[in-house]
């Protein structure tokens, strides 16, 4: 039975481009967090490159496993509910603690805001479907799995490093803290 029926996978080859493109965005935006002065990015300079990591993000979300089996589609299932509800409650949170004694209407979120949670969500799905599907040691069917799933240890590692990082730069961007 497939759990997504609605919508197609990506290829594993998209999933390898479009997580070179991810890194390619994340040191962008670190640089332009950094060195802002340096580099003369604008606010619509962060925007974009923002959205384009959202975007290549979102590619190695719906992107198909190597391996894609039965077992591999329930990870993908439950860690999409994770991420969902975790996201969710955390924006109905801020938005609650943001208009908290405001007598007037205002934006709640501004854009920044929108891509920030959107970033936490994905890293949310991306720790809670690679840990579960390449640490955990009933994932490695023969010995010819195993040095492949040491390999994707480290990559998987380094990018949820460099993801958090991101986040972490992110965050103290969009929301201004010192």
């Amino acid at each position: 039975m497939k759990l997504f029926p609605v919508y197609r996978l990506n290829s594993y080859s998209s999933k390898l481009y479009s997580a070179l493109f991810a890194v390619a965005c994340m040191v962008g935006l670190l640089l332009m967090i950094v060195f802002p002065k340096q580099l003369n990015s604008n606010p619509k300079d962060f925007r974009l490159v923002l959205i384009l990591l959202n975007a290549a993000i979102y590619m190695i979300a719906f992107s198909k496993e190597r391996i894609e089996d039965e077992r591999v589609e329930r990870i993908r299932g439950k860690a999409f509910q994770i991420a969902f509800g975790i996201t969710m409650t955390t924006m109905i949170l801020v938005c609650l603690a943001k208009n908290q004694g405001l007598n007037h209407v205002q934006p709640v979120m501004t854009l920044e805001d929108v891509f920030a949670f959107t970033l936490i969500g994905f890293i949310i799905y991306f720790f809670s479907f690679y840990l579960p599907l390449y640490f955990s040691p009933t994932w490695i069917y023969n010995d010819g799995d195993a040095a492949y799933i040491k390999k994707r240890k480290i990559i998987i590692f380094a990018f949820g490093a460099l993801l958090l990082l991101t986040l972490g730069a992110v965050l103290v961007a969009a929301f201004g803290w010192n």
